[in-house]
């Protein structure tokens, strides 16, 4: 990585990897936090929540889900950094804003991925042990939801086409995208 005294963005890449590598270690101690069934995180963040009448079991599978999905989004932009700022040196400073919301976005589509499946809108196959989950079960979720923050963009897609199943196509919308970039309109009267 070159770093020029005209150019900020060696240094925009190193906090960017600092942040990252925070966000990361914060994932890793909260996993413990609530693998160690001590909330302490959850404690702060929710203090009204009274823990002798929720269901840990809940509490602690969408928790993994929502570690292993920062986890995974935080990897996937390290090697975006290291692809586009060492090997490439191509780093631009507009990639910032992604790398910062990343881990966030990917923790946020955990949360609505983990509700499609327990309501079972999304199957993915295997028994469903939530009420008395066991270790593999637990780990089971934290991997889903590594996969979901490795692969933002592919559930993205994923869930587009499960909403499109559910409400429509988008043929139905009044302005459509062509495929030049352009808008174009779409006659109001002849959508049902």
């Amino acid at each position: 990585m070159k770093i020029n005294r005209d150019d900020s963005s060696g240094w925009i890449q190193l906090s960017l990897a600092f942040y990252l590598l925070a966000c990361g270690m914060m994932c890793v101690y909260f996993l413990v936090d609530v693998w160690s069934q001590q909330f302490f995180v959850i404690r702060i963040l929710f203090p009204g929540i009274n823990f002798k009448t929720v269901d840990l079991a809940t509490i602690k599978t969408i928790s993994y889900t929502i570690v292993g999905s920062v986890i995974g989004a935080v990897i996937i932009s390290l090697k975006g950094l290291h692809v586009h700022g060492v090997v490439h040196q191509e780093f631009k400073n507009s990639y910032s804003g992604s790398y910062v919301i990343g881990p966030w976005a990917a923790g946020l589509l955990a949360i609505a991925v983990y509700g499609l499946m327990r309501g079972g809108l999304l199957i993915f196959g295997g028994a469903s042990e939530i009420e008395n989950p066991t270790q593999a079960t637990e780990f089971s979720y934290l991997g889903l939801g590594f996969l979901i923050g490795f692969a933002w963009d592919k559930v993205l897609v994923k869930l587009n086409t499960l909403a499109v199943q559910i409400f429509g196509d988008e043929s139905n919308k009044p302005v459509a995208a062509a495929s030049s970039g352009e808008k174009t309109e779409i006659n109001p009267e002849a959508n049902p």
